[in-house]
Formats: structure tokens, sequence, C-alpha cells
């Protein structure tokens, strides 16, 4: 189902957890969206969860993890629990 976001942009509205239909094994790179990202590679989403669960399936591990954000999101620490992911690499736009 689509719907209007904040800025009148037509977005996938997600349910659940089926917000990726491709299975892990066919992925070798993963560019992750963030609010925040600290030198680490640790992140800070939306509070969802969406990426964090999918990476951290078993039969995901083998997956490369690129966080993506504007360089005015890098910030010294970003605050993370255990079931947080970390990106392997940052890269700024």
């Amino acid at each position: 189902m689509m719907k209007k976001n904040l800025r009148s942009i037509m977005v996938a509205q997600v349910h659940d957890e089926l917000i990726f239909d491709c299975p892990p094994e066919e992925i070798d790179l993963m560019l992750v969206p963030g609010v925040a990202f600290d030198p680490a590679g640790r992140r800070l989403g939306r509070g969802r969860g969406f990426y964090d669960r999918y990476l951290s399936r078993p039969d995901a591990t083998h997956i490369y993890k690129v966080g993506l954000c504007r360089p005015g999101a890098l910030v010294p620490e970003v605050p993370a629990e255990a079931h947080d992911v970390v990106m392997d690499r940052v890269a700024t736009f």
C-alpha cells in the first residue's frame, strides 16, 4: 500500500517485518540510512528496528553494511544497545 509522507511523496507503507522480500543470501552489500552515525559504525535509526532485525539474522552475517548519512550526521558517539547492528563502513553524501 502506498501513502504520502510528510513531503507529499508517495512511499510504501510498511506494516510488519516484510520490509525486505529479498533473501539475505542474495545480498552482498546493503546501504543503510541513518539519522546519525559515529566513527565506530554505530547507527541511530528511526526506532523501528527493521534493519537491525534483518541484519542480525543468522543468514545475513555475510552482508557488508555501509551506513549512509549527511556530513552533519556524523557525531562523536551514538548510544547503542546490545541488539544494534554495527556498520562495516560509514559514508557521507
